[in-house]
């Protein structure tokens, strides 16, 4: 019976979500402090989250898939 890959648990997910809270906690407060419109900014930008977002999910795949060749030795 084959064995079915293990998820890839590091805490990947757990640091993007927190840069992605840390970015817009600090993109509010530049912005009511100085008056910089930060959110222009972001708004260009967020193609990059999506492409950060599926190298994280190939990555995880990738690891699982490698964790899983080594039990099998």
């Amino acid at each position: 019976m084959a064995k079915t890959p293990k998820a890839h648990r590091n805490g990947t997910g757990l640091l993007v979500f927190g840069i992605v809270l840390t970015v817009i906690g600090g993109g509010m407060l530049v912005e009511n402090i100085i008056g910089l419109h930060v959110w222009d900014y972001l708004w260009r930008l967020w193609p990059a989250l999506l492409i950060v977002m599926g190298i994280k999910i190939l990555l995880d795949h990738y690891l699982a898939r490698n964790s899983s060749r080594k039990e099998e030795l």
